[in-house]
């Protein structure tokens, strides 16, 4: 599928870079959920006033987060990221 501006990406295997985004909000998803956030999955993307990212983290057994991190673009390039999160039972794929 062509991606349509501002319109989310297809669902992707996560890459180092999402894999950086959960490392850096992990602490504080740990301590909310009351469990070890694992290993992202899978994520997808949307190009809006800074990149809005979807992914989905395993947490164990049949359980999963999905996370939505946004970055915001500053005038260096550099962005600052704002992690919500929610528990979901639905796949993203």
């Amino acid at each position: 599928m062509a991606e349509v501006s501002g319109g989310w990406t297809d669902v992707k295997p996560a890459d180092s870079n999402v894999k950086e985004i959960c490392n850096e909000v992990r602490p504080d998803v740990d301590k909310r959920e009351g469990k070890s956030s694992e290993e992202p999955l899978q994520y997808t993307s949307q190009q809006m006033n800074g990149i809005n990212q979807g992914i989905k983290v395993h947490v164990g057994g049949e359980d999963s987060l999905h996370l939505k991190a946004h970055q915001e673009y500053d005038h260096f390039g550099v962005g600052t990221r704002s992690p919500l999160w929610s528990r979901k039972t639905l796949a993203m794929s």
